[in-house]
C-alpha cells in the first residue's frame, strides 16, 4: 500500500512539474511574438503572458499538493458515454462548419454536449443552441469584424 501511495503522489507531482514546464514553454514562445510600433501597453503578448503565468502558478500548486498530501487520491469514475457523445459532437461541428455554417455546426455541438450532461428536452436544446450560436455569429461579424462561416444561412445574416 505504501508503494502505491508514493507512486500516486509522485505521479501528481510529476503532472504539476509538467504543467510548470508547459507554462515556461508558453512564456518562451511568447517572447518571440513580433509586435509593431502601433501597440502601446496592451498588445498581442498580454494574453499569452497571462496564460503562461497561470499555467506556472497552477503547476506549482499541483506540485506542492502532490508532494505534501498524505491521503491517497480518490478514484474518479469516468463517464465514457458522455466523452464519446461530446467527441462525436466536436467531429460533427468540424465536418459541418464550412458547408452548413457556424450556427448550425455549433448548435449540433451544443445539443451533443447537453445530451452528454443528461439533457432530456431536445427541442429546448436546439432553441438555446441556435440562440447562442446566432448571438456569437452576430457578435463576431458585426462587433469584431471577423467572418465566421455562414454556410447555408449566408443570405440571412
Amino acid at each position: 500500500m505504501v508503494r502505491n501511495l508514493k507512486s500516486a503522489h509522485l505521479g501528481e507531482a510529476g503532472f504539476g512539474l509538467g504543467v510548470i514546464l508547459f507554462g515556461v514553454f508558453v512564456a518562451i514562445l511568447t517572447t518571440n511574438i513580433p509586435i509593431g510600433p502601433a501597440y502601446s501597453a496592451v498588445g498581442p503578448k498580454v494574453f499569452p503572458w497571462l496564460i503562461s503565468g497561470a499555467l506556472i502558478l497552477i503547476g506549482i500548486l499541483l506540485l506542492i499538493e502532490g508532494l505534501t498530501t498524505a491521503d491517497p487520491p480518490e478514484r474518479i469514475e469516468v463517464d465514457w458515454r458522455a466523452i464519446l457523445i461530446i467527441g462525436l459532437g466536436l467531429a460533427a461541428q468540424l465536418l459541418l462548419m464550412k458547408p452548413a455554417g457556424f450556427i448550425i455546426a455549433s448548435t449540433v455541438l451544443f445539443v451533443a454536449v447537453a445530451r452528454a450532461f443528461g439533457g432530456k428536452r431536445w427541442w429546448l436544446e436546439i432553441i438555446v443552441g441556435v440562440a447562442l450560436s446566432t448571438v456569437t455569429q452576430i457578435g463576431f461579424t458585426w462587433g469584431l469584424g471577423l467572418q465566421l462561416p455562414s454556410g447555408i444561412l449566408g443570405g440571412l445574416l
